[in-house]
């Protein structure tokens, strides 16, 4: 009985297995205009299932259940097709023939396929597999949404490949796994690779091993919150974890967070760290400023006249001059802020530099030598080069040309990451648009227009996953990659509502977090608010996104986003009236587009779905979070407030994310009203 039962497992997963794979050939095949049969190729970890060998002239056609038992027994022509069988099969099982799938060996029965087809011999025995339909559903549901696993059946919940598939493709549906599952290594491990956070619903044994809170740390770094004491003490499962997480050193054992030599690795590593520590070492905060600020010097002095000669040499280019650009350059900010020492290293560093080509030809180039901050490391200089290189090469207009970039201190020429790419010719557009006519203006915003409908052509690379960076692959070839940003993993595998309720559920986690630690800044007030803003994402939810089907085509605009478009990141020449490059790719990504269509100095422009619009934008300006980035520590710093000594510029913060929030209500509330007549949303 037990052999019964592997097989039908086995026979199940591979059932599974084969038709979504079919699946995908199929449409694959139905884009190229082929045809093919609809028969599946059943594969098995230990080989196919045996069948019995023929042992008669007849062709004697012999029906069994998964249990042994023996259904019906035919005698047919060699030309009898898997449908007659089929009916056969049905009545002798009593079950709806549509439920049911005949295999030979390791093969199904096509209703059209003659016998003869499969087998030449006097007989052959076939298993009858009952599909249970539900099962199947939920199976082909959860392929898109994990998270439906919520709504499946208790029995359902407790199917290991059917949970399995849920959580390989959203980690967080091991909330709604049957417990014994929780429990299971195979499905908690396949759960927090996708998503850290899941290992808040692990079992308790499984929170206190290694391997599987190791694979959440890596994953997000936050996720540290829900190991084991045991876990939270150890070493190098907590610097693992501050290496992904912005805020995960404040789940550290007490024990680690007095020890200074634990804690200068973890601010090495995420400078906000040091807000985690115990009392006494954050009174070092000083000193930790300073060494930050003496790290910013080495590299500043790292980047010498002989040092940039021998890159250029190296290129094929002769240097001519060599300056520093000085703060109010375009895409140059760099140095104290007035008023705000919180960021005494903001951005990067840029140098002007004036060469010459072997062929003779003069070009202005400019040198960006990337912040030196722990949080930016590697990442940044690489997703920024590779989606400008991405973008040029499928033919997008305005993108400057990258020469050459280095994202490994080690091995860089000038001992820091850096990037030297051409210089945009012309003016910040926004030096000129005050005083530019309604003709000059509209003509620049149609330019601006026509640029982001060549940037929309580019469509993300299968499914995408989460907000995203780029990466270049080992063969050159650039693609996006998933980083973890300053908060949750924002899934928008499972539609735009999850990822804006993730943001906005980190947001009041984080107010209320900081209410309870007694932080100078109160933000309570606007968690009234903060809940209107949760009903209309329900509100958007069950408008746009009810359906596996309806999320993909919510999502299907999802593309290259630059960021941060504003007029001072777009150069144009005032004397032709074009448009001559767009600048600062520090925060592009895969993800919503909304930032760049909807940016309220374009004018009247709207999202496809205006619900998203709204959100994006109101997401943007509170500024808690800035979703749209793999990197934009700067002003988490100050809004995060764990700095206590910019507590003034924290307020400043809380009250612009106040106003954002009365300007969005005032129009999200008549669209709540209109379409739920003043009822929650589903």
């Amino acid at each position: 009985m037990v052999e019964d039962r592997d097989q039908e497992t086995a026979l199940r997963q591979a059932y599974t297995a084969a038709a979504i794979r079919r699946n995908e050939e199929l449409i694959a095949a139905e884009i190229e205009g082929e045809a093919l049969d609809n028969t599946l190729e059943l594969e098995f970890s230990n080989g196919p299932l045996k069948g019995p060998e023929p042992i008669g002239e007849a062709l004697q056609v012999t029906v069994w259940s998964m249990s042994g038992a023996m259904l019906c027994r035919l005698s047919l022509s060699a030309s009898a097709t898997g449908g007659e069988v089929m009916q056969e099969a049905a009545k002798a099982s009593a079950i709806r023939q549509s439920e049911l799938k005949l295999f030979y060996k390791d093969r199904e029965l096509a209703a059209k396929m003659p016998l003869g087809d499969l087998y030449s011999g006097s007989s052959m025995d076939l298993s009858l597999l009952h599909i249970d339909p539900e099962w199947q559903t939920f199976m082909e549901v959860v392929s898109y949404a994990g998270c439906q696993l919520a709504v499946a059946p208790a029995r359902l919940q407790a199917d290991k490949p059917l949970v399995l598939r849920a959580v390989r493709q959203n980690g967080c549906a091991l909330e709604y796994a049957a417990q014994l599952l929780r429990e299971d290594i195979e499905v908690v491990l396949a759960a927090v690779q996708d998503n850290g956070h899941s290992l808040e619903f692990a079992g308790e044994r499984l929170r206190d091993d290694r391997e599987v809170v190791h694979a959440a740390v890596t994953q997000n770094g936050n996720a540290l919150r829900f190991a084991s004491t045991r876990l939270q003490g150890n070493t190098d499962l907590v610097l693992a974890a501050v290496a992904s997480g912005s805020q995960a050193f404040q789940f550290a054992s007490p024990a680690l967070r007095c020890d200074r030599k634990v804690v200068l690795a973890a601010v090495d590593l995420n400078g906000l760290s040091l807000e985690f520590a115990s009392q006494q070492l954050k009174e070092d905060r000083e000193a930790g400023v300073e060494e930050q600020l003496a790290e910013v010097q080495r590299v500043l002095s790292a980047v010498t006249e002989p040092k940039v000669s021998a890159l250029c040499a190296s290129l094929g280019l002769e240097l001519l001059t060599f300056d520093f650009l000085p703060e109010g350059e375009p895409g140059c900010t760099f140095g104290e802020h007035e008023g705000c020492t919180a960021r005494p290293f903001n951005v990067n560093p840029n140098w002007a530099l004036s060469v010459r080509e072997k062929a003779g030809r003069m070009r202005a180039l400019i040198l960006q030598v990337s912040n030196p901050h722990a949080w930016r490391k590697a990442r940044n200089t690489e997703s920024k080069v590779a989606a400008m290189r991405l973008l040029r090469q499928k033919g997008v207009p305005l993108i400057p040309e990258v020469l050459g970039w280095s994202a490994d201190t080690g091995s860089s020429e000038l001992g820091a990451e850096y990037l030297l790419m051409e210089r945009v010719p012309g003016v910040g557009l926004d030096s000129i648009l005050d005083s530019a006519s309604e003709e000059q203006r509209q003509s620049y915003i149609s330019q601006l227009a026509t640029w982001l409908q060549a940037v929309g052509t580019l469509k993300c690379p299968g499914a995408l996953q989460q907000v995203s960076g780029f990466r270049i692959q080992g063969d050159g070839a650039t693609t996006g990659v998933e980083w973890a940003v300053n908060g949750p993993p924002l899934p928008l595998r499972d539609g735009f509502a999850a990822f804006a309720l993730e943001a906005l559920d980190d947001v009041v986690a984080r107010i209320k977090e900081d209410a309870a630690a007694g932080w100078e800044v109160d933000r309570e007030d606007m968690l009234p608010s903060l809940a209107e803003v949760r009903r209309f994402i329900l509100h958007y939810r069950a408008k746009y996104e009810a359906t596996p089907e309806s999320i993909l085509d919510a999502c299907a605009d999802f593309g290259v986003c630059h960021g941060d478009l504003h007029p001072g990141n777009v150069m144009c020449d005032p004397e032709s009236g074009k448009l001559t490059g767009i600048i600062d790719w520090e925060n592009v990504s895969w993800g919503p587009r909304e930032p760049d269509i909807c940016a309220s100095w374009l004018g009247d422009r709207k999202s496809r779905i205006p619900e998203r619009g709204m959100l994006c934008k109101l997401l943007e300006d509170l500024r808690f979070l800035h979703f749209f980035s793999v990197t934009w520590w700067g002003h988490c710093i100050t809004l995060e407030k764990k700095l206590q000594g910019h507590a003034d510029e924290a307020r400043n913060c809380a009250s612009d994310a106040r106003k954002a929030l009365e300007t969005f209500l005032a129009s999200a509330r008549p669209l709540l009203e209109q379409d739920f007549h003043g009822e929650p949303a589903p």
